[in-house]
C-alpha cells in the first residue's frame, strides 16, 4: 500500500510538472501552442489568460519569461517539499498497520 501511494505522489508530481512546462512553453512561444492544439480565439479576438506584459505578437520579454520560470520552479520547490511531508506521514501511519498484519 505505500509504494502504491508514492507511486501516485509520483504520477501528481510529473503531472504538475507537465502542466508547469506546458504553461511556460504557452508563455513563450503562443502562436505555436495556439497551432499545435488548435486553439481557437475567442469572439473577442483575446485568449485566455494572455494580455498582462504581452508584447503585440503575443510574445513575452526574455525578463518576463525567465520570471515564470523562476514563479513556477519556486512553485514547484513548494510542492515537492509538500508531497514529501504528506508521504512521510502517510509512510508513518501505515507503518503500525503494516506491522500489525506480519
Amino acid at each position: 500500500n505505500t509504494e502504491l501511494i508514492y507511486n501516485a505522489v509520483i504520477i501528481l508530481f510529473i503531472m504538475e510538472i507537465d502542466e508547469r512546462a506546458f504553461e511556460a512553453i504557452d508563455a513563450v512561444n503562443q502562436r505555436w501552442v495556439d497551432k499545435v492544439t488548435k486553439r481557437e480565439e475567442m469572439d473577442d479576438g483575446t485568449m485566455p489568460g494572455h494580455g498582462n506584459g504581452e508584447k503585440s505578437d503575443g510574445a513575452l520579454t526574455s525578463e518576463e519569461v525567465e520570471a515564470l520560470l523562476e514563479q513556477h520552479t519556486s512553485q514547484l520547490k513548494q510542492q515537492t517539499r509538500q508531497l514529501e511531508e504528506r508521504v512521510q506521514l502517510l509512510e508513518a501511519k501505515m507503518m503500525p498497520v503494516v506491522s500489525s498484519h506480519k
